[in-house]
């Protein structure tokens, strides 16, 4: 069946990766988190690391891909906010 030109089974799809899209991550890598916090990439590992955060790595080896839970960053975020004395 045909809508507007596009297939239905390729509408359905878009709209399935819309939604799958609009998710959070499940990962965020350190230079991403850097950029996040807006320091440098050695501070946002050592915030990681002083925290406990989760390491996963996907890669082969000590010196392979890291990619922190986005879970953990969001949850650190939140236990960090402070509220304005008013």
């Amino acid at each position: 069946m045909h809508l507007y030109g596009k297939r239905l089974k390729d509408v359905r799809m878009q709209e399935t990766d819309k939604s799958v899209s609009n998710a959070p991550p499940a990962y965020i890598s350190p230079r991403e988190l850097a950029r996040r916090w807006r320091v440098s990439r050695s501070t946002a590992d050592r915030i990681a690391r002083d925290n406990g955060f989760t390491r996963f790595m996907p890669g082969h080896g000590t010196n392979g891909t890291v990619r922190y839970l986005m879970q953990e960053v969001i949850r650190y975020e939140q236990s960090r906010l402070i509220a304005s004395a008013a």
